[in-house]
């Protein structure tokens, strides 16, 4: 039997996930430094919409969200500045990324990036 005849010669309409791979440019950065937040995409079309938020590791609150981001050739780079003084975060210093693709594809979370909030203490 040839591979295209019975079962295989049939369409089969199950379809492909669309997704979205995203990532920060570093693992580790101070409060005021900027980051790199990147998303990659599969399956989804250039120019569509895209939010991203900014969140503690696990249950909470978005620290901040970028909206309207616009995907050029299934990528976004976005360079941010962490500037989160005045925002009640806490003990918490590990932050993900979470986005929503066109208002109902919603990935995440990305690996998490340490920020050091606080400034550092050196010994005399």
């Amino acid at each position: 039997m040839s591979p295209l005849q019975g079962v295989n010669s049939r369409i089969h309409y199950g379809g492909l996930r669309r997704g979205a791979y995203l990532v920060w440019d570093r693992e580790r950065c101070w409060h005021g430094e900027k980051v790199g937040v990147c998303i990659r995409t599969e399956k989804v079309d250039s120019g569509a919409k895209v939010d991203i938020d900014i969140a503690p590791e696990g249950p909470g609150d978005p620290v901040d969200t970028l909206r309207g981001k616009s995907l050029t050739d299934g990528k976004i780079d976005q360079v941010y500045t962490v500037d989160w003084k005045g925002k009640p975060l806490g003990k918490t210093r590990e932050f993900v990324l979470k986005a929503t693709i066109d208002g109902k594809l919603k990935e995440g979370p990305s690996n998490p990036l340490y920020v050091e909030l606080d400034p550092p203490v050196f010994s005399a």
